[in-house]
């Protein structure tokens, strides 16, 4: 579980064998490296969300992390689509006593935003128009919670498949949306607890069809 809080971006580190790791057969295009300045911190096997993907740490050195992508992550994601030096937003798992600054977020990726529009607004803050797939924009409300390439958002408006968002200048200079721009790919995962209650609301499921007890 994570919080949309991001701790800080990584430049993609091509995949290439590290002495002593015993990955050197395993590294393939699957796996990149990721350089972070907690990396003493880290351990094999926890997860970590890459720019709202949540993946599992399968290496770790002196100044980083390597994650692995399996096929269905590569499809629905755009991470195979980055090169040596692009940014990633890196955000640690949430210990049971942090704070939920941000909200539910689960590193599970619903589907890819394009950004149609920046637009500077007051105090340097900008404003960022979105489209987003039509059956994902059902669970969009005015005011409620998006993740965006694993950053927690409030959204201003939603009308058919676009999307608008305000972004504060310390969210546009600590993450990697200072490096976007019209067209560019965004990871979106929509806020679970709606789909929950539409689950819940759905004629015939397993929990809507079930006897009430009185």
């Amino acid at each position: 579980m994570f919080t949309g809080i991001i701790e800080t971006t990584a430049p993609i580190r091509l995949s290439a064998p590290r002495p002593g790791l015993g990955l050197e057969e395993e590294l393939t295009g699957n796996i990149f490296w990721l350089d972070v300045p907690f990396a003493s911190e880290l351990k094999i096997g926890q997860s970590v969300a890459c720019s709202g993907v949540c993946l599992t740490v399968v290496a770790v050195d002196d100044k980083g992390f390597a994650v692995e992508m399996m096929e269905e992550t590569r499809q629905l994601s755009y991470l195979a689509e980055l090169k040596k030096g692009d940014l990633v937003n890196v955000e640690r798992a949430m210990r049971a006593d942090g704070s939920l600054d941000g909200h539910f977020v689960q590193g599970h990726v619903d589907g890819i935003a394009r950004i149609t529009e920046i637009k500077d607004h007051e105090d340097e803050s900008r404003i960022l128009t979105l489209q987003i797939p039509l059956h994902l924009s059902k669970y969009i409300v005015q005011k409620g919670s998006i993740c965006l390439d694993g950053i927690s958002l409030t959204v201003i408006s939603t009308v058919g498949d676009q999307t608008t968002v305000g972004i504060i200048p310390h969210s546009w200079r600590m993450t990697n949306l200072h490096t976007k721009q019209p067209g560019s790919k965004l990871h979106v995962e929509v806020d679970v607890l709606a789909k929950y209650v539409e689950k819940l609301m759905t004629p015939g499921s397993p929990v809507s069809s079930s006897p009430v007890l009185v």
